[in-house]
């Protein structure tokens, strides 16, 4: 578990805080940078991420990774199939297919 969550760290990390949504203002505070992963773990707004809060948004970010691979689990073996995969991808395509569509209208109007 342990190694599961250091791994899931690293990608986190390195994915996550590479490219911010925003730049900051001139005077470089960190706390302008809105939407960003920082600001997202940084839950008490103190301009720090905390390892409460670090380690906090590793459970919320493997939750939902682990819900994704619960999805594309088909069969419930524990187990993800290349079919399954291929299955799950494109019902997700088919779901944001149909999500873009349904916002598109609702612009529209």
């Amino acid at each position: 578990m342990r190694l599961l969550l250091l791994l899931a760290g690293i990608a986190f990390a390195t994915s996550s805080f590479a490219e911010p949504t925003t730049k900051p203002d001139q005077s470089g505070d960190r706390k302008n940078y809105s939407g960003s992963m920082f600001q997202n773990m940084d839950t008490d707004q103190d301009g720090n991420i905390s390892r409460v809060e670090y380690e906090a948004g590793l459970r919320k970010k493997m939750e939902k990774r682990m819900a994704h691979f619960n999805a594309m689990d088909a069969d419930g073996n524990g187990l993800v199939s290349k079919t399954e995969a291929m299955e799950a991808k494109q019902r997700m395509k088919a779901e944001w297919k149909e999500k873009r569509r349904l916002h598109c209208n609702k612009t529209d109007k």
